[in-house]
């Protein structure tokens, strides 16, 4: 077996100065070593919005929703291998990323979590001095603020979210390679049916590495891997690949039953991991069967998660 090979990954659009004459799109040729381990480590920062803790606070009473709200999220990322830093006995839970369909293994360790009472108000205290930093933080503030998403529009929240957890993520080992934002606004694009938001393709790349999903099930754990794995490289099943496009988690329609990946989103997986200079560290949990189902297309380099319309299904 050889110990190096060729990966061939299509250059992003924004790199490309004009188009081909050829209208082919220009490819990058990687050339790396023909191995991986078995598992990697991803580090995952959760962040759970003011409009989730208010329907928190609704639901079981201010004295209750904060410790109901801190179940409820961990039960939802078990859903996708769990490991919590700075816990006695940490645990993990072989499901989704910790299945057998899935090579390397991706052992999910929740390095931060953030429960907005109110939206943030203070980044970096300790530079306040700093002029132009405090303007920009005054300005960026504003950005998390609900008229300026305009009450859960899915593209603004997304783009002020990923903007937050940049500025807030660490270059030490105490910080993360992927942030989640749970939010308890029924979050649109053009239409209320969204389930989730995640840029395509830029695990590594500490900007983009975010998504957005709403918070007010646990059938969203489907959701986010789904979306965690487009910023793993991985593509729509039957859509993007030769695939089929109904048995597998990167289907179109997301839900239950599909619970495995396939074999071309281990495939796209395992390329982008060998595309990347340094492969990242990653880590995730327990999932619950739910009745009906996400539809998810990709727009833009940007995954967009829908919710579906069944009769009879429990809504999402």
């Amino acid at each position: 077996m050889p110990k190096e090979f060729l990966v061939f990954q299509p250059m992003p659009a924004r790199f490309v100065a004009g188009k081909s004459i050829s209208r082919l799109q220009p490819h990058l040729v990687y050339k790396r070593s023909a191995s991986l381990p078995d598992q990697l480590t991803l580090k995952l920062a959760v962040f759970t919005d003011t409009r989730l803790w208010q329907y928190f606070v609704k639901e079981f009473g201010e004295e209750s929703a904060e410790s109901e709200l801190e179940d409820f999220v961990l039960a939802l990322i078990n859903n996708v291998s769990l490991r919590l830093y700075e816990k006695p006995n940490p645990f993990k839970v072989k499901l989704l990323y910790q299945q057998p369909s899935i090579t390397p293994k991706l052992n999910i360790v929740i390095v931060r979590y953030e429960m907005w009472k109110n939206q943030p108000v203070q980044i970096y205290s300790s530079f306040k001095r700093h002029l132009l930093l405090y303007i920009y933080i005054f300005l960026f503030q504003k950005a998390l603020a609900a008229s300026k998403h305009k009450h859960g529009e899915a593209q603004l929240y997304l783009d002020a979210f990923c903007s937050y957890q940049f500025r807030m993520n660490d270059a030490s080992d105490n910080g993360w390679n992927h942030a989640t934002l749970l939010t308890g606004y029924d979050i649109y694009h053009i239409s209320t049916s969204v389930a989730g938001v995640a840029p395509v393709g830029r695990m590594c790349d500490k900007a983009f590495s975010c998504s957005l999903i709403e918070g007010m099930h646990l059938g969203r754990s489907f959701v986010l891997a789904h979306e965690m794995g487009h910023s793993l490289g991985m593509v729509h099943d039957g859509v993007q690949n030769q695939c089929s496009k109904t048995c597998c988690l990167m289907s179109t329609i997301n839900g239950a039953g599909r619970t495995k990946w396939s074999p071309c989103s281990v495939r796209e997986y395992q390329a982008f991991l060998f595309s990347v200079k340094k492969s990242p560290e990653i880590t995730v949990a327990r999932f619950f069967i739910v009745k009906g189902g996400i539809k998810c297309r990709s727009e833009r380099n940007l995954s967009i998660c829908t919710r579906r319309k069944n009769r009879g299904s429990e809504p999402f």
